[in-house]
């Protein structure tokens, strides 16, 4: 018998445990139980939509290219450097620096959509691939080059 099936196995735990735990209790139950039909709950699906992850944090850091070596000024929205469009693998989202990997990523294709210029960009360390906007501090010259 499962432990959750009956909520008795928390029924001491549960009366002396502060406010907030009820809540997440309730809410591993039924993670716990549906994962016993076949679904298997994650933190940051619907199931549990106060513990997602934000898709976009704004992080306003200057950076040196790994690169070239420029030194960048940061907006909030700079992803890359200006002068090579190199960029360098830190976000898993944008903004939330939780990727391990750090390796540079070279800018390999430019694409024009919905009247913007797309970059894309890969991992010279994992391979991982990524678009990202062109700035309008690009150099012309670096864009001309991809």
């Amino acid at each position: 018998m499962h432990r959750f099936d009956s909520g008795r196995g928390l029924q001491k735990f549960k009366s002396t445990a502060p406010m907030w735990w009820n809540g997440i209790h309730e809410r591993l139950k039924i993670s716990c139980l549906s994962g016993l039909v076949g679904s298997s709950p994650t933190i940051g699906t619907s199931k549990f939509p106060d513990l997602q992850t934000k898709k976009f944090q704004r992080k306003i850091e200057d950076f040196i290219c790994g690169h070239c070596g420029a030194k960048v000024t940061g907006n909030g929205y700079t992803n890359h450097c200006p002068n090579c469009l190199w960029s360098k693998h830190v976000d898993i989202n944008p903004g939330d620096r939780a990727a391990r990997c750090g390796g540079l990523m070279r800018p390999i294709i430019l694409e024009k959509e919905s009247g913007e210029l797309i970059i894309t960009h890969q991992c010279e360390v994992c391979g991982q691939v990524k678009r990202n906007k062109a700035a309008p501090n690009d150099s012309i010259e670096a864009l001309t080059k991809i």
